[in-house]
């Protein structure tokens, strides 16, 4: 009787045992312990040991690029200035640096000389004009434009340039200054003897052409404002025509 006592007691806590471990055994089963694809280390800080996409996403995770990942996979967002943007990959030539002109009583005072820009080497086969100005640091106002005639040294030169028109630059980043952006064979402005105005229509000229066809453009800028303002710099980008002599050609400044 005494033995047959003993083994009722035992049997409560055999029986609690038992289901313990079965529970602690369905509990590491269902964290994935005993799966054949050995995933015991599948967790957050080791996302890349979940060896498939049904047991990456099943623990809550992202499968791409052929494996598992916590994150989602994040494509490069386009870019909001896909021309300016591209600027960065281009040969670049500065045609004037910080420099300070105004026309006070309809004369130009302190404009830029009349330099070149000389095409060695080949052709070019994309460009962009960019053009920086200011007043006391800031943007320019209505009351101020920036000129640029490219070539100027021709009968009629009236038709490859004058003030530039702003309103259809290119998309830039914010600035503190007036920062504009043109394709070089699409520069917008407006004629000699009209004042500028946002609201004219303009005309247009292709230095593109201009550039590739003649290997040397005498330039002239100067500031339309009557107290004096700033070109901070105008400069052109470009790359090179690369079934033109290899695609060696280079841009430099004359006078």
């Amino acid at each position: 009787m005494a033995e047959q006592k003993r083994i009722n007691q035992i049997i409560p806590s055999l029986i609690f045992v038992f289901i313990l471990l079965a529970g602690t055994g369905l509990f590491f089963w269902k964290a994935g312990f005993f799966s054949r694809e050995n995933t015991l280390a599948c967790n957050k800080s080791n996302a890349q040991l979940c060896v498939s996409e049904e047991t990456c996403i099943s623990n809550g995770f992202y499968w791409w690029d052929s494996s598992c990942h916590i994150d989602k996979k994040v494509n490069p967002a386009l870019s909001e200035y896909p021309d300016f943007s591209s600027l960065a990959e281009m040969k670049s030539l500065a045609l004037i640096e910080n420099f300070n002109s105004y026309t006070p009583e309809g004369k130009v005072l302190n404009s830029s000389e009349i330099k070149g820009i000389i095409l060695k080497d080949g052709q070019i086969s994309k460009g962009y004009l960019e053009i920086i100005a200011s007043i006391n640091n800031k943007p320019l106002t209505i009351w101020e434009s920036v000129y640029f005639k490219a070539p100027y040294n021709v009968l009629d030169h009236y038709k490859y340039g004058g003030n530039i028109f702003r309103p259809e630059s290119l998309k830039v980043p914010p600035s503190d200054k007036t920062h504009l952006l043109f394709a070089l064979n699409n520069i917008p402005f407006i004629t000699d003897g009209r004042k500028y105005s946002e609201s004219a229509k303009p005309e247009y000229f292709d230095l593109f052409k201009t550039v590739n066809d003649s290997g040397r453009v005498e330039f002239l800028s100067f500031i339309s404002s009557l107290i004096p303002t700033k070109i901070d710099k105008i400069t052109i980008f470009y790359e090179c025509d690369k079934d033109s002599n290899g695609g060696n050609c280079e841009l430099s400044l004359g006078k």
